[in-house]
């Protein structure tokens, strides 16, 4: 049985799709997905069904930051209930251990774990292990959350090192150096962002 994610994992799928010039329709019937599924922000739909999604449209556009072009226009209020505690956090830190313990009302399949390094840290971002590929965009809309949810947080405060994949670089980089807005590297061995160790105790302005 597949696991289940939040639709709203797929906000931004519509737009991003008219953007390319695609008609999302007959992807959407292949996958098993609808418009009317999509509508609701809370509906579970199955994990499977949504990565081949994003797989199967990023190929028929050619456009390998389909699922990066998605993350792109994130706002906090795209985490659901839990966004009401994630904004009122003290500091990073919190907010990243509140996003651990309701991994389950966001998206059971990724998980998040912060590796201090001294004066550095990394916070890791994964995919459960589970049958078939990891997927390229899965991973890249992931990544591009994480990255607006820390931004969120501390504002123009937010600039880290850099944002590591373990897949290869795209033809282009626009996309990336747009929305990540640090260096970005690739073939490495994990996904995840490294930061300054003090950003993660900085005082969220909001909380």
């Amino acid at each position: 049985m597949s696991s289940l994610i939040r639709a709203a994992t797929l906000k931004n799928y519509f737009e991003v799709a008219q953007q390319l010039g695609l008609n999302p329709q007959p992807l959407l019937r292949t996958a098993g997905l609808s418009r009317t599924m999509l509508s609701d922000p809370e509906r579970r739909i199955p994990a499977s069904a949504a990565v081949k999604l994003l797989e199967d449209s990023a190929r028929q556009t050619g456009c390998e930051t389909f699922g990066l072009r998605m993350a792109e226009s994130r706002q906090m209020s795209d985490f659901g209930v839990v966004s009401l505690l994630l904004i009122h956090q003290p500091t990073l830190r919190d907010a990243l251990m509140t996003t651990m313990k309701y991994r389950h009302l966001l998206n059971e399949l990724l998980a998040i774990h912060v590796e201090d390094r001294g004066r550095t840290v990394v916070i890791r971002e994964e995919f459960v292990p589970g049958p078939g590929p990891t997927s390229r965009q899965a991973i890249e809309l992931a990544m591009g959350a994480l990255y607006r949810l820390c931004g969120f947080l501390l504002g123009p405060h937010w600039k880290p090192h850099s944002v590591h994949f373990t897949h290869g670089p795209p033809e282009n980089l626009l996309v990336h150096r747009r929305v990540f807005r640090c260096a970005t590297e690739f073939n490495r061995d994990f996904n995840g962002i490294v930061c300054d160790a003090a950003d993660l105790t900085y005082r969220n302005p909001s909380a």
